[in-house]
């Protein structure tokens, strides 16, 4: 398991919605409601892997505002 600490539970919402939008389940933990809990199956492949690093990567450039280069 691991966790993207963002900096508040507004943002950290908006990025689960898009997330949830694109494809891929998220949450966040009861303890700490500005981290984005990254919690994927033992049995996951490597294009999973690759597709749900992209979406979480994109969610939060749109709720960022950033846009990536190349």
């Amino acid at each position: 398991m691991m966790a993207v600490h963002l900096d508040d539970f507004d943002h950290l919402k908006q990025v689960i919605q898009v997330c949830l939008k694109k494809g891929v389940l998220t949450d966040w933990f009861l303890f700490a409601s500005n981290c984005l809990r990254i919690a994927p199956p033992l049995t996951i492949s490597d294009a999973e892997i690759a597709f749900a690093c992209t979406v979480i990567r994109e969610s939060l450039d749109e709720v960022y505002g950033h846009s990536r280069q190349g």
